[in-house]
């Protein structure tokens, strides 16, 4: 926290504007491109009784994929 209050001081003294980045959710947000396909496997934990061996197909990127960013 020290960081950024000194970081945020520094901008103020120097009339800087600062900009958010939420970096825990980023990833969250990202589309996949139209005609673009990925699938994965159910996680552990999250399989539905009866399906477990069915595939998602995938609405958004997530972290890790190359498509995430």
């Amino acid at each position: 926290m020290e960081t950024f209050w000194t970081v945020a001081h520094i901008a103020a003294v120097n009339s800087w504007v600062l900009h958010q980045v939420n970096i825990k959710t980023a990833f969250l947000q990202g589309v996949l491109e139209p005609g673009e396909e990925v699938y994965m496997k159910q996680p552990k934990g999250f399989e539905v009784k009866g399906l477990e061996e069915q595939i998602w197909e995938l609405q958004k990127g997530l972290y890790g994929l190359p498509q995430g960013s």
